[in-house]
């Protein structure tokens, strides 16, 4: 593979995760609004990044490995500065510092997925309760009312 070849690699997967940055940042803003059809295309939109990222990443990790680059941050590294010059190094900068962006911008928005899927149970149990005013909790965790005396742990 010639050089030009693997930075056109490192450009294209550079892009794919500018994409990604900026539909991570569409993700958080309708997970916000809470609508789920506009979640929904976005997640669609995500996916389809994702799978072009993930070819990148299996075309540079197979042009490294037929050099036989060994598959470490410092081996690549080093075979970057060798072979590629400036620009590939400028490129696989930019590549890692755009990754870890990425990667943080993903970890917010589980965060606050996680925050609304526990407001949507706490919103469920409160509806259920309010839906069986003869469904009563008891100390230890079980139920009695109109369901039985069955422990919510075995549900």
């Amino acid at each position: 593979m010639s050089t030009s070849q693997f930075t056109d690699i490192l450009r294209r997967e550079l892009d794919g995760m500018h994409r990604l940055s900026a539909i991570l940042a569409e993700e958080f803003a309708t997970l916000g609004r809470t609508d789920p059809d506009a979640l929904d295309q976005v997640l669609q939109r995500k996916a389809a990044i994702l799978d072009e990222l993930q070819r990148c990443a299996s075309e540079r990790a197979s042009a490294l490995s037929s050099a036989g680059v060994a598959a470490s941050a410092a081996s690549i590294e080093a075979w970057i500065r060798t072979n590629s010059g400036a620009q590939g190094v400028k490129l696989w900068g930019d590549l890692m510092s755009r990754t870890r962006e990425v990667h943080n911008n993903h970890q917010t928005n589980l965060t606050l997925l996680e925050g609304l899927m526990r407001h949507n149970r706490q919103s469920l149990d409160l509806l259920t309760r309010l839906a069986n005013p003869d469904l009563t909790y008891q100390a230890d965790g079980s139920t009695s009312g109109s369901f039985g005396t069955r422990s919510r742990g075995q549900a």
